[in-house]
């Protein structure tokens, strides 16, 4: 028998158009690009660690995880963000 490759499809490249955003600093993220959002913090074993509701702006303390690398995600009705981040 011959193997065949598989079709190709094209890939469109989408810009980023999305202004949510977290940022990370001193334990603490901050939302921004939008009013609100669900945060949630998952470990590398992809357990949930924490959840919230983050406010634009306003820090979200992380000061009770322990030291570790962590998926931090937010996300909206219409959008949603990751940020992967390293707590020391």
């Amino acid at each position: 028998p011959k193997i065949k490759p598989s079709p190709v499809v094209a890939v469109k490249n989408v810009e980023e158009t999305s202004d949510l955003a977290l940022q990370y600093k001193d334990r603490t993220l901050t939302l921004s690009g939008a009013s609100y959002a669900r945060v949630d913090i998952y470990n590398t074993a992809g357990q949930l660690v924490m959840a919230a509701r983050a406010k634009n702006g306003t820090p979200l303390s992380l000061s009770a995880l322990p030291n570790g690398i962590y998926i931090a995600t937010a996300t909206t009705d219409d959008e949603k963000t990751i940020l992967k981040l390293s707590i020391q």
